[in-house]
């Protein structure tokens, strides 16, 4: 009886032993390149994408911490709505519109579906664990769980192009018991000192959000229009008093393209034109934030996609290209509005055909 009950007591510890191990493995990212362009997915982290540069070149990608393998497992949030332990892992994610109806379409959660909570957002979207479902050198299919907070359950395919583009498809499937409605919202975030436009359609509506978090001590960007492009103007440097610059817009854009120069390098992050998305948001939103704390301060660079009533096995697709460019310009926004005015006129070459076809359509 001794001896079994000792075999009981060790078989504890070692169990106890490889549990911990599992939950203290580092987040594993796999790695998709060519000669133009070279990208990482976490899986583990909602099937992000944490990394995007040139092949041996910086990421252009704003991610907290900068290299995500350095976070253990077990530090990834629970799948429960927990605004004190949500973790800003940046990168691109894929979220889903309106957010005021992120807690209001479930019925796990009552207190957050009473109050529409509007942060945090869905946890199985942020913290799902993705599967592979496809792998190659140059695609990358992956296929997450089913959200209890949005009843859906969202594929995402990355596929890279030999022309420096990076083909972003994401399919969400409505694997829950009711009818749900929602838009895809397409969130990527770099660093804060990029300097990014999109040109504004002048015919349409444009909102900017004009609020802070804390009315002392933050204040908001002002903006511009260069060339006909919507751009966040540079503040003064952040006094003893001030702690953050904050603002966000929403409009509809004359064409579906968001340009970010950073560093040496532009990122154009293009999708097809849509007219009806989630109520309260537009087709192009772009939040730019410097703070005195370092890890709040980025861009989110964002796109809606169509709204529309999902029944029970129906779906919704959003489809997004990005292309690399290295143009030497001056870091002025004339300069650079100027180039892009001619980047978009669709006869420039510039311009990968896919990217030409996907916003002509």
């Amino acid at each position: 009886m001794k001896n079994y009950m000792r075999l009981l007591f060790l078989t504890g510890i070692l169990i106890s032993t490889i549990v911990t191990k599992l939950q203290a493995a580092p987040l594993k990212v796999l790695h998709l390149s060519n000669k133009a362009i070279e990208i990482e997915v976490a899986p583990r982290i909602g099937g992000r994408l944490t990394v995007l540069r040139r092949p041996g070149g910086k990421n252009l990608l704003l991610t907290s911490p900068k290299n995500v393998t350095s976070v253990d497992e077990s530090a990834v949030p629970a799948l429960r709505r927990d605004k004190a332990k949500f973790r800003k892992f940046f990168g691109h994610i894929v979220w889903l519109g309106p957010q005021t109806d992120w807690w209001r379409q479930q019925d796990f959660d009552l207190t957050a579906k009473r109050h529409g909570e509007l942060w945090p957002p869905d946890p199985w979207l942020e913290f799902g664990d993705y599967k592979i479902i496809k792998q190659t050198q140059n695609e990358l299919v992956l296929k997450g769980p089913h959200s209890n907070c949005s009843g859906v359950t969202l594929t995402k395919t990355y596929t890279l192009g030999t022309d420096a583009t990076v083909k972003l498809t994401v399919t969400a499937v409505n694997t829950g018991k009711k009818t749900v409605r929602w838009g895809l919202w397409s969130n990527t975030r770099v660093s804060s000192s990029a300097k990014v436009y999109a040109l504004v359609n002048p015919r349409k509506h444009l909102h900017y959000q004009m609020d802070t978090w804390n009315t002392e001590h933050e204040r908001l960007f002002t903006y511009e229009l260069t060339n006909g492009f919507f751009h966040f103007q540079e503040p003064e440097k952040l006094s003893s008093k001030i702690t953050a610059y904050k603002g966000k817009v929403g409009f509809t854009p004359s064409v579906p393209i968001i340009a970010a120069f950073i560093d040496s390098e532009l990122l154009l992050k293009a999708t097809s034109p849509v007219s009806q998305v989630a109520p309260g948001h537009y087709p192009v939103e772009i939040y730019r934030e410097i703070n005195r704390e370092y890890l709040e301060s980025v861009y989110e660079l964002e796109f809606h996609g169509k709204y529309k009533t999902i029944a029970p096995g129906e779906r919704i697709s959003m489809v997004e290209i990005w292309q690399l460019l290295s143009p030497r310009l001056p870091d002025q926004p004339p300069a650079q509005t100027a180039f892009l005015k001619k980047l978009f006129n669709n006869s420039n070459t510039s311009l990968a055909p896919s990217l030409k076809a996907l916003i002509a359509e």
